[in-house]
């Protein structure tokens, strides 16, 4: 059997999804180049390149979200800006940390502008992106603030944590904190943009908490499937491998697929009761096609993890909820 992109289209939500993501990815990517047009050409050029690329997933679950709670795209829109420029600054942030020299198939900004003028556009670009959060209130500024706290937090943890001093249930405070926060930030904004009650707020923040966790697993996964050596070795990696509680690859995979699959249930538990509409029906399947997007990263492997282990175990249950 050949997997291929082609595949997850054969079902028309996931293609209908797919279709809203690159049409959103596209709104969004326009608007990051007109907030940054009008600075200086050195400043322009740099935080451009920082921004520029990457699945927008963050900023399309914020304005999917306001979307599916009776928003618009352009009451989310500032809000989807904001989280995908703090993201790609802390990204270029992390290059520098890990020493990554390619990022999305390209240098990265730091090898490429030099370290000083990366760590300054970056941190020119955060509170750019706070000050974009304002609109929506001062709980939505906090929000934003803690959250960019605890991301950093988790990169903290992640980067010079005494690995013989973490624990194996460390792994999901961590995941959560680097990237469940963010993710929960997303969804929490896009409720806040629709003028959601907090109840709701509350319970699509978890959402995005789940689906955080289900992607990072993911992307764990995939650097385990990798042929990198250097990904095998880093502190996340070793410490998934220490959660997951085998190092034998075909156990490994059953078992971290297994707990894609619960993670991937809370978020369906969270979003199942909101009002039905096309948006909705988005919402419930984006977690799934989220988790794709990261297995495919490792090929043929990981699309065959896909569709075989993890695919199967959700489709009925995630269409019983569609068809209603």
């Amino acid at each position: 059997m050949r997997y291929s992109r082609d595949i997850i289209s054969q079902s028309t939500i996931f293609g209908e999804i797919y279709e809203y993501i690159e049409s959103r990815r596209s709104i969004i990517d326009k608007k990051i180049l007109d907030e940054i047009k009008d600075y200086e050409t050195e400043i322009k050029e740099i935080a451009r390149y920082i921004t520029d690329g990457g699945k927008r997933l963050r900023g399309v679950l914020t304005i999917l979200v306001s979307e599916a709670l009776g928003g618009s795209i352009d009451d989310a829109l500032d809000a989807a800006v904001a989280i995908e420029m703090v993201h790609s600054a802390s990204l270029a942030l992390d290059d520098i940390i890990d020493k990554d020299l390619f990022r999305r198939g390209r240098p990265s900004t730091w090898i490429k502008f030099g370290i000083s003028q990366t760590v300054l556009v970056s941190n020119f670009l955060i509170p750019k992106a706070q000050l974009m959060i304002k609109k929506y209130g001062f709980e939505a500024l906090l929000n934003v603030i803690q959250s960019w706290l605890h991301a950093t937090l988790g990169e903290i943890l992640d980067a010079f944590g005494s690995l013989e001093r973490l624990l194996p249930h460390d792994y999901e405070r961590i995941i959560d904190l680097k990237t469940g926060s963010v993710f929960k930030m997303a969804a929490y904004l896009g409720a806040k943009a629709s003028k959601a009650s907090e109840e709701v707020a509350g319970k699509i923040s978890e959402y995005g908490e789940y689906l955080g966790r289900s992607y990072q697993v993911a992307d764990d996964l995939t650097d385990v499937l990798s042929e990198d050596p250097d990904k095998k070795k880093s502190n996340s990696v070793r410490l998934f491998i220490r959660w997951i509680g085998y190092e034998d690859r075909e156990l490994l995979v059953n078992e971290a697929s297994k707990r894609i699959i619960y993670y991937l249930e809370r978020c369906l538990e969270k979003v199942k009761d909101v009002s039905r509409n096309r948006y909705s029906e988005y919402l419930i399947v984006f977690p799934v096609f989220a988790v794709y997007s990261i297995l495919r990263e490792a090929g043929e492997v990981g699309l065959k993890i896909f569709y075989e282990k993890i695919y199967p175990n959700i489709n009925i249950m995630y269409t019983k909820i569609i068809e209603k």
